[in-house]
């Protein structure tokens, strides 16, 4: 889209709208809307936002929908459904929608790499961001993780790898990668999505402009695109992945990675497939020499199964990033394999859907945990629902437990729902989980 003389709106003064916002500045546009929630003081813009082509609203004054609906172009906070009421007479003017991942994408030269997927998203991306920069291609690593896709108009990048969530790609129109990923696909978002098939094609939006000749890896339960999206060539989650990798990438030891469990072996199998298909002219000895170099010294992603050490005669492991069940449940698994009795913490803020475990992970969390804590909203809600969980309260409350009660074995933080009960995100909450595990030590 051509932003001159265009008339642009910002619904969202997140990250992803300072970042538009940073962008459009320099941009020859007649005038720009930012819309926001609360006092516009409060929202962290620069003074230059405040005067010029800005116009500031907040979202109940009365003027607000009719600016949006005679914009050019409306920007949207991944955080902000498509279906918000300001959004209505928009939607029915034909005003275009796109999150900051389409309006960078229109400006961006160098090939994309795009990762999606309910989890390991940001594992297999930062491992695809190492592997691409030792490998001496100049890479932008970020989206949904990090910095937003727009910053790296302000570098000369030979690659973009980018992870995208599924409010990201629900308003995309032009977006083409070379490469795609959709690594799994299990109930999330119920706050957002009130059905999963719902949630499950926003996923598939990933492929909408892939070509025959490119190419998409897929994992568990992604089932199938809808008929208008382009058609790459779908490559599976092998069955016997862990033998195709060491097949493939020679001299391979998998009892050397730093990282634990099934998961993390298959997020390095999406690694290694994407890496060596985008490097396919390269030489195979050199590519395979890069991947076992850096994953031998990768440690995995800070808040995602991420060992803290030891506290006494407890192993720690920090997966504050863990918002939905199938996550918790993958985070189990993982240092299950340590072979010691673990100790749960869960629970978090209620989402509506979703909130209570099914019979088989109910199960499986009474087979492999000791006992398992519950903090947050979901707390009541779980120890009404079962007694064994015990009601802690708080990050706090389940260190005075454990102290009190002398546990041994491992200790899990993987609370499977949102943080915004009783934390700004998921990166406070694990903050507030290490200095706790800091102090006790």
């Amino acid at each position: 889209m051509n932003l001159s003389q265009k008339k642009v709106c910002v619904f969202g003064p997140g990250l992803s709208g300072k970042a538009a916002l940073s962008f459009l500045k320099d941009q020859p546009i007649s005038q720009v809307i930012i819309v926001g929630s609360g006092d516009p003081k409060k929202w962290g813009l620069d003074k230059c936002f405040f005067n010029g082509p800005f116009t500031i609203l907040a979202q109940d004054d009365p003027g607000c929908a009719e600016e949006m609906a005679t914009s050019d172009l409306i920007l949207l906070s991944p955080g902000i459904a498509r279906e918000h009421p300001l959004l209505i007479d928009a939607h029915q003017k034909g005003v275009k929608v796109w999150s900051e991942i389409e309006l960078a994408y229109h400006y961006f030269k160098a090939p994309i790499i795009a990762l999606t997927g309910t989890n390991g998203k940001t594992t297999t991306v930062s491992l695809l961001g190492e592997l691409f920069k030792s490998y001496g291609v100049n890479t932008f690593v970020g989206g949904n993780i990090g910095l937003p896709f727009l910053e790296a108009l302000k570098g000369d990048y030979e690659l973009a790898v980018l992870e995208l969530s599924s409010f990201q790609l629900e308003s995309l129109e032009d977006f083409h990668a070379e490469i795609t990923s959709i690594l799994n696909v299990f109930p999330n978002h119920g706050e957002r999505y009130e059905h999963h098939e719902d949630y499950r094609q926003a996923k598939w939006n990933i492929i909408q402009h892939q070509t025959p000749q490119e190419l998409l890896f897929v994992g568990e339960d992604v089932g199938q695109p809808r008929e208008s999206l382009g058609r790459p060539q779908r490559v599976e989650l092998a069955d016997n992945f862990e033998e195709d990798l060491v097949s493939e990438v020679k001299g391979l030891n998998l009892k050397e990675i730093k990282v634990v469990g099934i998961h993390n072996r298959k997020n390095i199998w999406f690694a290694w497939k994407i890496f060596s298909s985008f490097l396919s002219n390269e030489s195979k000895d050199k590519v395979v020499q890069v991947f076992k170099d850096v994953l031998y010294r990768f440690c995995g992603v800070e808040h995602r199964v991420e060992s803290l050490g030891n506290m006494g005669e407890l192993l720690v492991f920090n997966d504050a990033k863990s918002t939905n069940w199938q996550a918790t449940m993958t985070a189990l698994m993982a240092v299950r394999e340590l072979d010691l009795p673990i100790t749960l913490i869960i629970g978090g803020q209620l989402r509506g859907q979703n909130d209570l475990p099914g019979a088989d992970q109910l199960r499986l969390i009474k087979e492999h945990t000791f006992e398992c804590l519950s903090i947050g909203e979901g707390s009541k809600l779980l120890n009404t629902h079962d007694d064994y969980f015990k009601e802690v309260s708080t990050v706090e409350g389940a260190f005075e437990y454990i102290r009190k009660n002398e546990r041994k074995g491992i200790i899990l933080f993987s609370p499977g729902f949102p943080s915004f009960d009783q934390f700004k995100n998921y990166e406070e909450r694990g903050r507030k989980f290490k200095e706790l595990f800091s102090t006790e030590n």
